[in-house]
């Protein structure tokens, strides 16, 4: 553009005395100066996008999504680059030598007698016209942030091992039956734990493959490891896998099983509950439809995930290995089965040489 250009268009412009903006081609902007710093002084105090929507667009006349503003962070004349700050869950180097040890001591066991147990709790959002979300979260971790508030909330133990699935045991806080309340009053104590194991050890006790021979695997959290809960266990006869080590996801199958809890939650697209009683109903039909060969092939796959994770120093196993996790040596049934499929051969190999003679 030249300067003659420049001028011609002053000079047309002191003559009208008509200032105006043109129309801008493309859709309006849906934030506003004011509200793009705002995202922005929220970006950088730690907020992630959907809570940066959640603040902006409380007092906006039109619903913005989150890639709007992501799109306005990254496009503003000081960009915000959305990076990684932190790795998440890490295993610590005396966490990694303790679950070397364990796994030495423990590959030798009979681990078929082992029955895998914990708690979770699911925190169920949504009503009947929208859909749900379900977050997990470990009992001893926080809960998180979520802009969704008031949701049902659902803890309850099982135990699981081969040839062997128990019921949901239903424990605080979760929502009271035959009422609105969305979640119980009283947070989990040992008190109530002592009434799960009570309820669990007379359930398995009354199962044919174990009876009172068996070995419960439970991590280390203070609900199980108190003075009361001990000696419940004690006195009732529960015998624990000793030292189980802290950060042991991929050994205790139960964390597994409840991956598979929540993909039946999700395959269901049945009504949405509007009560905790439905809601409640919906988790113990969801837990009844997953396979009991599902559980038995993730329980002998238990000695092969401790031999990987001796061989790999103590290391997290990713999904792949865990699934790729095989017993070596020969059983009895492998046996009956490889001499089975060579009588065959070994008889036509018979008949030829005495053919030949």
């Amino acid at each position: 553009m030249s300067a003659k250009t420049v001028r011609r268009w002053r000079e047309e412009a002191e003559g009208s005395r008509q200032w105006s903006d043109k129309q801008r081609p493309g859709a309006p902007r849906k934030l506003d100066a004011m509200q793009q710093a705002k995202a922005k002084r929220l970006a950088r105090a730690g907020k992630h996008t959907k809570q940066i929507v959640a603040r902006v667009t409380s007092t906006s006349s039109q619903p913005v999504s989150r890639y709007t503003v992501a799109r306005v962070l990254k496009d503003t004349k000081f960009p915000l680059q959305y990076a990684q700050v932190g790795h998440g869950r890490t295993l610590s180097a005396v966490n990694k030598k303790k679950r070397v040890d364990w796994c030495a001591l423990h590959q030798s066991d009979q681990t078929g007698s082992w029955l895998f147990a914990d708690s979770k709790v699911v925190n169920v959002y949504g009503s009947r016209f929208s859909p749900s979300v379900y977050e997990w979260w470990d009992i001893d971790e926080p809960a998180p942030g979520l802009s969704v508030s008031n949701p049902y909330t659902f803890h309850f133990y099982a135990a699981v091992g081969k040839d062997f699935k128990s019921k949901l045991l239903f424990t605080a806080p979760s929502a009271p039956l035959h009422s609105k309340a969305r979640k119980g009053k009283e947070a989990f104590a040992s008190k109530h734990f002592k009434q799960v194991i009570t309820k669990l050890h007379r359930t398995i006790k009354d199962h044919p493959r174990y009876g009172k021979r068996y070995k419960l695997l439970l991590d280390g959290a203070t609900q199980h490891t108190s003075y009361a809960s001990q000696e419940v266990m004690q006195r009732l006869g529960v015998k624990l896998v000793p030292a189980f080590p802290a950060q042991c996801w991929d050994i205790n199958i139960i964390e597994h099983v409840w991956g598979v809890l929540r993909t039946k939650l999700d395959q269901m697209g049945a009504r949405v509950p509007t009560t905790p009683d439905g809601w409640r109903r919906r988790i113990i039909r969801a837990w009844n439809q997953i396979d009991q060969r599902t559980i038995n092939h993730l329980a002998s796959k238990a000695k092969g995930r401790m031999r990987k994770i001796h061989e790999k120093g103590g290391a997290w196993l990713s999904a792949k290995e865990c699934h790729e996790c095989r017993i070596l040596g020969w059983s009895p049934v492998r046996v009956l089965c490889g001499v089975l499929l060579l009588f065959p051969a070994f008889c036509w190999w018979q008949c030829s040489v005495m053919h030949m003679l």
